[in-house]
């Protein structure tokens, strides 16, 4: 997910001790990738509508349109599906 982020926001800093018990997140400036092309290859171990919360959310508030492309698991036991993501947050956007 640090990932995901740092490649749709510019300038962001992420700072994690050597322990993985601290982490230190500057966020940058959404822009997107300026509309350039994202691609992303998510842990198959989370579905993509995990992604997408977060992504929602970003995008929101980005400079610019989003053009990603999110490579993964679509339904597993711990997130909710792809479709069910689809329904409530088109309900919730408009």
């Amino acid at each position: 997910m640090i990932k995901l982020i740092e490649k749709v926001t510019n300038g962001t800093e992420v700072n994690i001790n050597k322990t993985g018990t601290r982490l230190i997140l500057k966020p940058g400036i959404i822009d997107s990738g300026e509309g350039a092309p994202i691609e992303h290859n998510c842990d198959l171990k989370r579905s993509i509508t995990y992604y997408l919360e977060c992504l929602l959310l970003l995008g929101i508030f980005g400079k610019s349109n989003m053009n990603l492309t999110l490579h993964g698991n679509t339904d597993d036991s711990t997130d909710q599906s792809i479709d069910s993501f689809k329904s409530c947050m088109v309900y919730l956007m408009n």
